[in-house]
């Protein structure tokens, strides 16, 4: 027997809001403990540009390719990628009146 429940906008929202972030804290980690060209090391040690730089455009290029590509990988993959595969629907507020 299968007990599903269903998260609701809110919490398909937080999970793509929460999944993609540790994604791409794990990536950004991996790139700044791998090997690097010279050039990066310094950069790449710095903890606020890593934080306030890198964090930032590792998380975007995730979420860009992983919504860009969902509706052509199977479903399993987006939830491991993104946290849902569905997409949140946002009504306006008057409308849950």
């Amino acid at each position: 027997m299968t007990v599903r429940k269903e998260l609701g906008d809110v919490g398909t929202a937080r999970l793509r809001t929460v999944v993609p972030a540790l994604w791409a804290a794990l990536i950004t980690f991996g790139v700044t403990k791998g090997v690097l060209p010279d050039g990066l090391v310094p950069l790449l040690h710095n903890e606020a540009f890593v934080g306030f730089v890198v964090l930032p455009l590792v998380l975007g290029a995730w979420h860009a390719v992983w919504t860009k590509v969902q509706d052509y990988v199977p479903d399993v993959l987006v939830r491991a990628a993104l946290g849902s595969a569905k997409s949140p629907s946002y009504q306006p507020a008057h409308a849950a009146d």
